[in-house]
């Protein structure tokens, strides 16, 4: 793997599982039991 590839690979990664946190957080600080 080139250096490039391993580093677009891993800010993929970061970038998804920071939106899948947010994502998260967003859902459980707006509770759908209104």
């Amino acid at each position: 793997m080139m250096k490039t590839e391993v580093i677009s690979y891993m800010s993929f990664k970061e970038f998804f599982t920071v939106n899948v946190f947010l994502t998260e957080r967003r859902d459980s600080s707006h509770p759908k039991t209104d």
